[in-house]
């Protein structure tokens, strides 16, 4: 399930874990109880992925510090790295359901 952190349940969610409620710079990833942030996040998500994605997993070796750094690089970076859209995709009725 998705929610953005400035939603209301997101802001919920970020007290009741002890997080900046301002810190809207990366995304948080609740995973049975447990509480990942930045790269590590990501990569947990990659490895759930089809694909080649669960290769990024690899990344889990190194440091976090380092990984960190280079999750705040690319997303400082991201649209000159992906592009910008000039609208944004309404989610299918599925994919809406999935949304907190």
């Amino acid at each position: 399930r998705f929610a953005t952190l400035q939603s209301d349940k997101g802001q919920e969610l970020l007290r009741l874990l002890g997080l900046p409620a301002q810190d809207f710079e990366t995304f948080v990833l609740l995973e049975r109880g447990a509480v990942f942030t930045k790269s590590t996040a990501a990569l947990r998500i990659a490895k759930q992925l089809s694909g080649c994605w669960p290769l990024f997993a690899l990344f889990g070796l190194v440091p976090r510090s380092l990984r960190d750094r280079l999750y705040d690089f690319v997303a400082r970076h991201r649209y000159r790295f992906m592009g910008t859209a000039q609208t944004c995709r309404t989610p299918s009725a599925t994919e809406r359901d999935r949304f907190v």
